[in-house]
């Protein structure tokens, strides 16, 4: 009886879960919509004038774009569930590969006077889908960065141990508690309304955890000593 109990309650979970992400869904992409309907009410009032009428269309460009990213991102998580994402395995120069990734975020970090501490053995390869691998891998650093308090470092570090490799991007986070990370692979959850930005819908983490899935890993996040530190780990695909 207590099994059924136990199966019942993680059926209700899944189901109170699934019933969160639609109405996310829904909410996330309102907001969008609204200010795509705002722009062109307002631009069809006065058709006359040009210079208005080219700024409409960057805003509702720009606009239509977060929206395609939203709706990319969805259907990726689509098909992580689904299992239908296939994997190229390859080999990847760990130290090469997380070098770029860094370089990519370096200017947003800049602008929020923090820093990317990079730790890791020189050498360090392994056969992964380097394409997913990224996705993931940036979707924690883009994180990091952009939730991590203005002038604090970001932490990543990477080694072997028992056949696998141990990815690890750690921020500080002292806004978010225990409690809070059993949600942070929920789509579009946010701690609170200061988490919201357009360059973050709040899928990044979701999409992240699904892939490190597929890729034959795990995602696991803890608080540790005022940071939020996100491990991947991973074991070598075969092929």
């Amino acid at each position: 009886m207590d099994g059924l109990n136990v199966l019942l309650g993680r059926i209700r979970a899944a189901l109170d879960r699934e019933k969160r992400t639609t109405s996310n869904i829904a909410h996330e992409l309102m907001t969008p919509i609204a200010e795509l309907r705002a722009l062109t009410e307002v631009a069809l009032k006065w058709p006359s004038k040009s210079e208005y009428a080219l700024e409409v269309l960057r805003q509702s460009h720009a606009v239509a774009l977060q929206m395609s990213g939203i709706t990319e991102t969805i259907l990726a998580l689509a098909h992580c569930e689904q299992r239908t994402m296939a994997c190229v395995a390859e080999f990847v120069l760990v130290d090469e590969f997380l070098r770029g990734l860094v370089e990519q975020q370096e200017a947003l970090a800049e602008a929020k006077n923090a820093t990317i501490d990079l730790q890791m053995d020189e050498g360090i390869g392994f056969r992964s889908d380097a394409a997913l691998l990224d996705i993931v891998i940036s979707n924690l650093l883009s994180n990091a960065v952009a939730h991590g308090p203005a002038g604090s470092p970001i932490r990543v570090s990477a080694r072997r141990e028992d056949a696998q490799i141990h990815f690890t991007v750690s921020n500080a986070a002292t806004d978010l508690e225990s409690a809070d990370l059993a949600h942070l692979t929920e789509p579009f959850w946010r701690k609170d309304a200061a988490r919201t930005g357009a360059q973050h819908a709040g899928l990044g983490l979701t999409l992240a955890w699904e892939i490190a899935a597929v890729l034959g890993g795990r995602l696991e996040f803890e608080i540790r000593e005022g940071n939020l530190v996100a491990r991947l780990s991973l074991a070598e695909l075969s092929g």
